[in-house]
């Protein structure tokens, strides 16, 4: 067994929680959003209380991802993002693994106002080491 790539994957995990309305989940499975403007991805967030935003069953998830792009957002709302799509379609195109929008304001509904966090689109399946209904 080699023990230095196992610690280095497990030094590079990531914590992140998914809210869903089923309680039976086994694998994350990408969607794209109702217009298909943005590549399939699966979103999840930093936070537990931004994740019970979209659903009443709470996943953690272990991500070890390898080729991130990270966008600060300075506490912007998701829903005033005016380069939303294109920022997720040109990390996509780029090869990276997810994009990571921090500290961002994502709320469910416009105009509510949350705790910051990030959020996290991620395209490639395999980072997705660990899910775990809370």
């Amino acid at each position: 067994m080699n023990y230095l790539k196992l610690f280095e994957d497990f030094r590079k995990t990531i914590t992140v929680y998914h809210g869903s309305n089923s309680d039976d989940i086994q694998e994350l499975i990408p969607y794209t959003n109702n217009y298909g403007s943005i590549p399939k991805s699966i979103f999840l967030s930093s936070s537990i209380e931004t994740a019970r935003n979209y659903g009443d069953y709470i996943y953690e998830c272990i991500i070890s991802p390898s080729n991130i792009k990270t966008i600060d957002k300075h506490g912007e709302s998701f829903h005033d993002m005016t380069d939303f799509e294109y920022l997720i379609k040109d990390a996509y195109n780029d090869d990276y693994d997810c994009v990571i929008f921090e500290n961002i304001m994502d709320s469910k509904e416009p105009n509510e106002v949350v705790d910051l966090s990030d959020t996290y689109v991620v395209f490639d399946t395999n980072i997705i080491i660990n899910i775990t209904l809370l």
